[in-house]
């Protein structure tokens, strides 16, 4: 489970998201603000009192999003992350509800929209020293990511380059004439230096075919 900060603006970095990302990361978005709320009694939350009651959450408590998950604990950190990670799941349910990332004949509404809305019409209430806005550091990547912003790169990039590596194991689309302008500067980059150096480049790996 993830949160791809791919802007400051979560409109924005919905926009983003890559089609095959759309209707995954709706439903993971709101499994981990969910679970905000599931834990918000907990010694170690950054909540107070009166919580929800854990039936009348939509989601129940989500294992995938366990306690160490980087991106479970920068959504419970703060009032700001909350409020952000609900804008964002909205935001992809409307990219979806125009018509990214669903199978033809599928509902035109996200049905997790219904959730997210519940989200954000009941927020957790935070401590006054949590009450804050977005914190920009969310770091839930491979370390030869997280290594670059230690050197001085923004957590927006960071994430960029991790999205950007992604096209090696699926494949990423956006729609005609709105694919995200890093992402063409990335490939034209790419593209150059091939040119550059084209010792460098691995030729495709050539799958065995079944008898």
């Amino acid at each position: 489970m993830n949160i791809f900060f791919l802007s400051m603006s979560p409109e924005e970095a919905a926009k983003w998201h890559a089609d095959i990302h759309i209707v995954k990361m709706i439903v993971e978005t709101a499994q981990l603000l969910c679970n905000v709320h599931h834990r918000a009694a907990e010694e170690s939350s950054h909540c107070l009192p009166p919580y929800t009651r854990k039936d009348r959450i939509p989601y129940k408590d989500s294992r995938a999003g366990h306690r160490k998950l980087g991106s479970m604990i920068w959504v419970a950190e703060s009032l700001g992350n909350y409020r952000w990670g609900v804008r964002l799941g909205l935001a992809l349910c409307r990219e979806y509800n125009r018509g990214r990332g669903r199978a033809s004949g599928r509902s035109k509404q996200h049905k997790t929209q219904a959730v997210l809305e519940w989200l954000r019409d009941r927020e957790p209430c935070f401590h006054r020293t949590r009450r804050l806005a977005v914190k920009a550091k969310h770091l839930a990547m491979p370390d030869k990511f997280k290594k670059a912003v230690s050197k001085g790169l923004s957590t927006v990039e960071a994430y960029r380059d991790y999205y950007y590596s992604k096209r090696r194991t699926m494949p990423m689309r956006w729609p005609k004439g709105r694919t995200p302008p890093w992402w063409e500067e990335r490939c034209a980059g790419r593209k150059r230096k091939e040119a550059a150096f084209p010792d460098t480049v691995k030729p495709p790996v050539k799958r065995k075919r079944s008898a």
